[in-house]
This record gives C-alpha cells, structure tokens and sequence, in this order.
C-alpha cells in the first residue's frame, strides 16, 4: 500500500502547519489540502472565505493552520454565466 505524504496527525505529531490552498481549478475554485482533501468551489471569494473559517476552527483547538491563495485572479468576477437568449428566443430581444 502507498505512503501518503503526511495527514494532519503526522503535522500536528511533527509540529508541522496544516495548510489550505486556494486554487484555480476548470470549473471554478477549488480549497485543497495536501492530496487528501478538496472541496470545490464556484467563487474565489466564497472559497478564500471557507477556507479561512477552516483555519479558524482549527487554530481555536491549538492547531498551527494557515492559508494560501493562489496568485491566478478570478478574471470572470464569478461563476460562470449563461449566454444571452438570441434574437427571437423567448426571453430574447425581438
């Protein structure tokens, strides 16, 4: 059976630091840490913020926890959009 890298109790019994990364994924953001977890994401703002509220909760038991984000910005402002209907479409112009 392969080695995992380290889980959080390997960190937390080396005094190593939990770290949760926000990243650009296809579909939208991703909040990643290490290989085993991944929670996807629609927004970087949503993401950043659910990231740092995991930090928090682990930092109010005693754990070292932080957070990076990735340096890639969010060029779309969002999740993304549908395109408008097109001329004669309901809900369309026409």
């Amino acid at each position: 059976m392969p080695q995992l890298e380290h889980t959080s109790f390997e960190a937390r019994a080396e005094g190593g630091t939990i770290t949760f990364e926000v990243v650009k994924e296809t579909y939208g953001w991703a909040i990643r840490r290490d290989r085993q977890m991944m929670s996807p994401v629609w927004c970087k703002a949503l993401a950043v913020d659910q990231a740092q509220r995991m930090v928090d909760a682990l930092r109010r038991h005693g754990e070292r926890a932080e957070m990076k984000v990735s340096d890639i910005d969010d060029e779309a402002g969002g999740p993304a959009q549908a395109p408008a209907p097109e001329p004669g479409h309901p809900g369309g112009p026409g």
